[in-house]
């Protein structure tokens, strides 16, 4: 299997690149920073759990927008806004924050399944930008994909006694999405006073969505598959937000090996979703642990775009991990793409 991922991960290179669009960048973006905190924790078995991806430079980017839009005249503001633009040309930002918080509800115990069934409530906001000079080289504009999610409802675990080295996962829940796609030019920004606005995300769309999965253990060998956000019915929605309804399918694959000091556990995964291509999805990676007393941790990831490092400690009731995720490549789709830092910070039931 490993020789395969390797032989599709080069294969990427030769995939036809098409348009650049932001919601699609966006879209594969948070979806691997989705499968970047599964890696790290199950998802919804956390009393809280915070994950944050900020890219390099994107800080510092909304603060001189933020001081260009307060100079004392229109021009003077839009002059300087003009500049910083143009200091940030042919570059993309990414932002995706996430917060989490989970209540567990009392074990089930049927005649051949055991259920752990749990409450959760999920909110998180995340940006794309990319500035371009291409229309006009002394007016460079800015591409912005904004959105806003709140989640909350019902995650369990389901076992069969019978056949316990399966695990099955279903949740159902409300999601409401607002989200807004935007070109601004250092007028437009000037007169929102901001590259970002978000007063423009009060609308939303509303739906009950279904998570399933499954994972089976078998001895030191680990399969998972499983398909996020399935839409299943309105729940009166306001409107219909851009980024689509398209659920995520993910499968990925461990191997532990344990030596004296060290255990090893090489990864191999694919997600896909709508609008981006199924070589997008193709990650690998490796885990590793230092004697079984050390909380220590260490992930390595690498996927057709960056490769990532994230250090950390993992203890029964908490984990902490930081990581920095580099491109490897550069421009990507035309645009210079900047390092993502990443915090992920979890309280396990």
């Amino acid at each position: 299997m490993k020789y395969l991922f390797i032989i599709l991960l080069s294969l990427n290179c030769f995939a036809i690149k098409t348009i650049r669009s932001e919601i699609n960048r966006f879209r594969l973006l948070k979806d691997r920073s989705i499968i970047d905190r599964e890696l790290l924790s199950s998802p919804h078995e956390s009393f809280i759990e915070l994950d944050f991806n900020i890219s390099s430079g994107l800080k510092d980017l909304i603060g001189d927008i933020s001081t260009s839009t307060e100079q004392s005249s229109e021009s003077d503001q839009v002059t300087e806004t003009n500049k910083i633009l143009g200091k940030n040309v042919n570059t993309e930002k990414f932002l995706q924050a996430y917060l989490e918080l989970g209540i567990p509800l009392p074990y089930i115990r049927l005649t051949n399944y055991d259920i752990l069934p749990s409450l959760f409530a999920n909110f998180s906001l995340g940006t794309s930008i990319s500035i371009n000079n291409q229309i006009d080289p002394l007016a460079p504009e800015a591409k912005v994909y904004l959105q806003k999610e709140i989640n909350f409802g019902l995650n369990s675990l389901i076992r069969a006694r019978n056949n316990p080295e399966y695990v099955f996962r279903a949740g159902i829940y409300r999601s409401e999405r607002a989200d807004l796609s935007s070109t601004k030019n250092a007028i437009a920004v000037a007169g929102d006073d901001d590259i970002i606005t978000l007063d423009d995300l009060k609308k939303s769309q509303k739906d009950y969505v279904v998570d399933l999965g499954v994972t089976k253990e078998n001895g030191d060998e680990r399969f998972q598959f499983e398909i996020r956000e399935l839409r299943v019915l309105d729940a009166g929605s306001e409107l219909d937000n851009k980024i689509g309804n398209a659920p995520l399918f993910h499968f990925n694959y461990s191997k532990i090996y344990e030596f004296d000091k060290i255990t090893l556990q090489p990864i191999y995964g694919i997600f896909h979703r709508q609008k981006y291509s199924l070589f997008d999805g193709l990650y690998t990676g490796l885990r590793l642990s230092f004697t079984k007393k050390s909380a220590l941790r260490m992930l390595v990831k690498v996927d057709t775009d960056f490769l990532s490092y994230r250090f950390g400690a993992s203890f029964k009731h908490f984990k902490f991990f930081y990581g920095l995720k580099t491109p490897y490549s550069n421009p990507q789709e035309d645009m210079w793409v900047s390092a993502i830092h990443q915090i992920s910070l979890s309280v396990p039931f």
